[in-house]
């Protein structure tokens, strides 16, 4: 599903995004305090890449379950960056039906319905 920010459930969490070409990615994790706990670089490859997290912050401490922001970036030769748009991975625990519009709970994020892309086991 689309959303700004991933849900770790169970000390992992996963993203999928897409790049036109093998490029540096930088990726940020952000708590509700506003606070960056995790980061990582990588190279993508052209096409489909996708990106776990281990749930522990850049000083190895366990982090809780629960909603965290997330970006994802290219990073250009110049040091400019670019968003790259992304889709979370995550098992539903819950539903609910709030003035008409259908949500859907994955650990501690809400998402509307309509930000779901895909189903599977």
């Amino acid at each position: 599903m689309t959303s700004s920010k991933l849900s770790l459930q169970h000390g992992t969490s996963e993203i999928n995004f897409n790049t036109t070409s093998e490029e540096p990615i930088s990726i940020s994790v952000v708590n509700a305090s506003g606070t960056q706990v995790a980061s990582a670089t990588t190279i993508s490859n052209a096409g489909a890449n996708s990106w776990s997290w281990n749930g522990q912050s850049s000083s190895g401490a366990t982090l809780p379950d629960g909603a965290y922001s997330v970006n994802v970036n290219t990073v250009g030769s110049n040091g400019a960056v670019t968003p790259v748009p992304f889709t979370v991975t995550g098992t539903v625990t819950g539903v609910q039906n709030v003035s008409g519009v259908v949500q859907l709970q994955m650990g501690g994020l809400i998402v509307p319905f309509t930000a779901v892309q895909s189903v599977g086991s």
